[in-house]
């Protein structure tokens, strides 16, 4: 992050969720035996949502959405859902305070999370 401007530096790898603070990033996936991919971001309007692709644009793997829940509980929410069952881990960092959270899910399970104390 470049601090001076209080900005993120994004890669096609991270998902800006919302403007003004968390930014996640998907990681290396498990598919079948010897099937790996990077996570490639893609948001979605609205500025808080946005999904993951691994093996190609067409095959969505994971939605994202982080929500400011502040006015109930002095915290960012963070909630997924898996579109399949491949193994990956998700990385959600607070921009503002270097804060990580890292989610993830192993082989063969389908996810849906929802963390309401997550920053």
């Amino acid at each position: 992050m470049d601090r001076s401007r209080g900005r993120s530096v994004r890669t096609e790898r991270d998902v800006p969720l919302p403007e003004w603070r968390p930014l996640c990033r998907g990681s290396e996936l498990e598919g079948l035996p010897g099937d790996t991919g990077t996570g490639q971001a893609v948001p979605l309007g609205g500025g808080d949502t946005g999904y993951f692709w691994f093996f190609g644009p067409e095959n969505v793997e994971v939605v994202l959405k982080v929500l400011d829940g502040r006015p109930l509980n002095d915290k960012f929410w963070v909630f997924y859902g898996a579109l399949s069952s491949v193994e990956y881990t998700l990385t959600v960092t607070d921009t503002q305070t270097g804060v990580v959270k890292t989610y993830t899910n192993p082989s063969g399970r389908l996810a849906s999370v929802a963390d309401t104390g997550a920053f």
